[in-house]
């Protein structure tokens, strides 16, 4: 799934921090998506206001639009619709966008199935695969 250019970054960053956040864990690559954002799904959203949260998915609406194809057809539930629970959806749109980009590094691939830790190492290879740079401007 190709995500907007803008919503793409928003999502790097977002996975940038989590992963930082988790050094010396172990995880397989196939629960790391879940893990990095466990609280968010576990507790609602990091945007408690229900103004900010239709301003962020209306800002991201086509991406929000890929999330509901993705659901459609890769779950059985019913398609949320996503003006009945913003918080919901916006958790959504993060977990199923983080899994997307996640999914596209070889390291992960790898892994998919095994434990492995998040070192350092581990932690540039997969920023590196998915296309973080390790060292950032807006970091430094």
């Amino acid at each position: 799934m190709k995500f907007s250019n803008e919503f793409n970054e928003w999502l790097l960053d977002k996975i940038s921090d989590a992963l930082d956040d988790y050094i010396g864990i172990k995880i397989r690559g196939c629960d790391l998506a879940f893990k990095l954002f466990e609280n968010e799904i576990l507790y609602g959203s990091t945007i408690n206001d229900a103004d900010e949260l239709r301003e962020f998915i209306n800002e991201y609406f086509e991406d929000a639009g890929k999330i509901i194809e993705w659901i459609k057809e890769n779950r059985s539930k019913e398609l949320p619709n996503l003006f009945d629970d913003l918080e919901e959806f916006y958790t959504n749109m993060l977990l199923i966008g983080a899994h997307t980009i996640i999914d596209d590094s070889a390291f992960i691939c790898e892994q998919w199935t095994n434990k492995f830790e998040l070192t350092k190492a581990s932690i540039a290879i997969i920023k590196n695969d998915i296309g973080i740079n390790t060292v950032r401007p807006d970091r430094v």
